[in-house]
């Protein structure tokens, strides 16, 4: 994600992780031992997790999700040519 991150950011794609670690310097830890310069959320509370993950899923799971809130694609794993897809029909 965070090479598709890269490539597309100046087009107005937006990668954002969200963690649900008890503690927000494993989450920092985290991000740094991956090396991603999207944003790591801490979502210990789950509040927005629970917004865009269904029933269906468990965690972790995938959200390719449009600036107004509509999850136009949802899998618990899904490549990099599915994103491409998506952003292609969304622009």
């Amino acid at each position: 994600m965070e090479a598709l991150y890269q490539e597309y950011k100046d087009q107005g794609f937006m990668a954002i992780t969200l963690l649900i670690d008890e503690d927000d310097a494993g989450t920092v830890e985290w991000a740094q031992e991956f090396n991603l310069s999207h944003p790591v959320v801490n979502d210990v509370d789950r509040e927005v997790t629970y917004r865009f993950i269904d029933g269906s899923l468990g965690v972790p799971s995938m959200q390719l999700i449009a600036p107004g809130g509509e999850v136009l694609e949802r899998d618990t794993q899904f490549g990099n040519d599915t994103v491409i897809d998506v952003l292609e029909q969304y622009n």
